[in-house]
């Protein structure tokens, strides 16, 4: 059998020194195996066959991650109890997820073995990881499995610790990103964020000491989001989402007899005597006919504030009546700065989930450390594995996000320190602006250009991501959305089709935001440029040799 390094006359005058007596035949084979080509098995090729002797199914409730399920294992029909020593029999468990508040752990990196360890108690050499689930190895016919699923961050940060990436731990931003996602009823619920003009609105509502909206005003702006759907919203509707997601809640703003300044309570604090928060003085509510003073009013909470302009003073106080009802964000949708940007870094999570229906596991923003220093920081970061039957491999997703900020060159250096230590991970550049910014393009461009080189199996060494708001607050996907946008993305959908995979949505891309060619086309030049250097160097060593 000859190898792939070998020349095809070197081979043959080896296989002739293998002869003993003459006419004696040997078997050559000059082709490479394919099941032990790399490209074949990673492009869905080849696949390892499956060989079953039985499968079950069991429904778990969502449980506190400290108490295990107990399970059966399923043993073959044909397998004699309590004979024999050691591993008899293999278990894959794959585990689905549906409806939890928090992030759940479906795809696993394989060469973290340490993972294995996390989903059950007892002898750790009994569990394996592999891109699809977990898998046990069993001793004994229906032996007793004590099944955990730990979560998202415990399997990635036990993975970045394998790696050599000490102490990772969730940042700040990324805390406020957690207590959003939990307020909207789970990983589902942020589809509720998919409105530019929410995101707006709730900006404006967080300002400062934060902002009130009365009812005629509020309602005027819930008409405006509706209205911004593909399919238009009922007004109401969309007021008791947001309401029973803590986006807004229901007050009264009130002045106050002793310093006259006015403050917001929510419903559930109201007493007959209430507290001043400026000036710590008791004083009682006052009187008011509904009829005739009472004005209903809103105000955004948390993260989300951005509301029309209102009957305020310049001072920015209402004016008017004594104590108006209004509504006011709350908890993490009135937290300042686009709520540390944990808006986009949601709704790329959620858009990289739901797109092609991949099994992930993310992290939202964290910090870790190695050896001498070195800092790694990212937005978020998942393990991905694509649904088609040919994607065996996970890969490591990483994402810098901005809300409506721009990139600056300091995003793209913390993206090169995960460049040079995780070769072959994907990269996202994600923003809820519709397009780049030229200032943007010229830092993009250099590092995009790096990550593209080729590495193998025709990939590059970082495929790169981008995705804006164009993507991520579309009701429909990528090539759909992309058919309203005015020049390359719409040329782009209309001739070039659907982007299959998740590395087919980021060449496409990167030639829609940054105007670059494919990663074929670039390849095909680098290729032929290598093909014409080799042959002026052969040229030119035979040259020397006659010489």
């Amino acid at each position: 059998m000859k190898g792939r390094s070998i020349a095809e006359d070197d081979h043959i005058a080896f296989v002739n020194t293998l002869r003993r007596e003459p006419g004696q035949i040997l078997t050559c084979q000059l082709w490479y195996p394919p099941m032990w080509d790399e490209f074949n098995y990673q492009q869905g090729r080849l696949r390892c066959s499956d060989v079953t002797a039985g499968e079950t199914e069991t429904s778990i409730g969502d449980r506190d991650s400290t108490s295990p399920a107990w399970l059966k294992t399923v043993s073959p029909d044909f397998m004699e109890p309590y004979l024999g020593s050691g591993w008899r029999y293999a278990n894959d468990v794959r585990i689905s997820i549906y409806g939890r508040r928090e992030f759940g752990a479906a795809a696993f990196p394989p060469e973290a073995h340490a993972v294995a360890s996390l989903y059950g108690f007892g002898d750790p050499g009994d569990w394996r990881t592999s891109a699809a689930g977990v898998t046990y190895l069993a001793h004994y016919d229906k032996e007793t499995i004590f099944l955990q699923h730990p979560g998202p961050i415990d399997v990635v940060f036990r993975t970045l610790d394998h790696l050599g990436w000490k102490t990772p731990q969730i940042s700040p931003a990324g805390n406020v990103a957690y207590q959003m996602m939990r307020h909207l009823g789970g990983p589902f619920g942020i589809r509720l964020l998919k409105n530019r003009k929410l995101i707006e609105f709730l900006e404006w509502l967080s300002k400062g000491q934060g902002r009130t909206a009365v009812a005629q005003h509020f309602f005027a702006k819930m008409r405006e989001i509706g209205s911004s759907y593909v399919a238009f919203r009922d007004i109401h509707d969309l007021v008791e989402r947001y309401t029973d997601a803590k986006i807004f809640s229901l007050g009264v703003e009130v002045q106050c007899s002793v310093c006259t300044q006015r403050s917001w309570h929510s419903v559930d604090s109201l007493e007959y005597e209430i507290l001043c928060p400026k000036c710590l003085s008791k004083f009682k509510l006052p009187v008011l006919n509904p009829a005739t003073e009472l004005k209903w009013s809103y105000k955004s909470v948390g993260p989300f504030a951005l509301p029309p302009e209102d009957d305020r003073n310049e001072d920015g106080e209402a004016a008017g009546e004594k104590m108006e009802w209004s509504f006011r964000s709350l908890g993490p949708f009135a937290s300042p700065n686009q709520a540390s940007g944990a808006y986009c870094v949601l709704l790329s999570v959620s858009f990289l989930r739901d797109h092609y229906r991949a099994a992930t596991t993310p992290v939202l923003s964290f910090t870790a450390e190695a050896n001498g220093g070195k800092k790694l920081e990212a937005d978020f970061m998942m393990f991905y594995r694509g649904p088609a039957f040919w994607e065996h491999v996970t890969e490591y997703v990483f994402g810098e996000c901005k809300t409506f900020n721009r990139f600056k060159v300091r995003d793209i250096e913390r993206m090169k320190v995960i460049s040079d230590n995780f070769p072959g991970a994907v990269l996202v550049f994600a923003t809820l602006n519709d397009e780049f910014s030229e200032e943007e393009k010229e830092i993009l461009i250099p590092f995009v250009n790096t990550c593209r080189e080729y590495s193998k199996l025709d990939r590059p060494r970082n495929p790169v991501l981008l995705l804006t708001g164009t993507e991520l607050f579309a009701t429909f996907g990528p090539p759909i959305c992309w058919k309203d946008k005015a020049g390359k993305a719409k040329q782009f959908a209309n001739t070039q089709g659907y982007p299959h995979t998740l590395l087919d949505l980021c060449n496409a891309s990167q030639q829609i935001y940054l105007g670059l060619d494919s990663w074929s086309k670039d390849w095909d030049a680098e290729f032929e440029r290598r093909r014409k250097l080799a042959q002026t160097m052969a040229t030119k060593q035979a040259a020397e040799a006659q010489v």
